[in-house]
C-alpha cells in the first residue's frame, strides 16, 4: 500500500501542475479543490469512516459548487474551451489522486 502512495502522490501532483501550466490558474485550482471530496469518500470505503447523511450532502453541494466554479461547456454550453478536453480530466484525475494519498 506505501508503495502505491509512493507513486500515485507525486504522479498526482505533477499532473496537477500540468494543469496549473496549461489551464487557466482559477480553473486548475477549482477543481483541485474536489481532492477533500475524494478523501471523503476513500475515507469511508478504505478505512470505513463514519459517512452520514451531512456527510454527503457536503459531498454533492461541494461538487455542484466546483462544477458551477469551472463552468464546464459539456454542462453550460457556450464556446470551445481553449484547451485540449484531455487538460480538465487530467485535473480531476490529479484530485482524485491527491485525495487518495491524503
Amino acid at each position: 500500500m506505501l508503495g502505491v502512495r509512493g507513486f500515485l502522490a507525486p504522479t498526482a501532483y505533477t499532473t496537477f501542475f500540468y494543469t496549473l501550466k496549461v489551464m487557466p490558474f482559477g480553473d486548475a485550482t477549482a477543481i483541485d479543490a474536489i481532492n477533500p471530496i475524494f478523501a471523503a469518500i476513500f475515507g469511508r470505503i478504505f478505512l470505513k469512516e463514519q459517512f452520514g447523511i451531512y456527510h454527503l450532502i457536503s459531498v454533492v453541494l461541494g461538487f455542484v459548487g466546483v462544477v458551477m466554479l469551472v463552468k464546464p461547456t459539456i454542462v453550460f454550453g457556450g464556446d470551445v474551451s481553449p484547451y485540449p478536453v484531455y487538460v480538465p480530466l487530467l485535473g480531476v484525475g490529479a484530485a482524485v489522486g491527491i485525495g487518495a494519498t491524503t
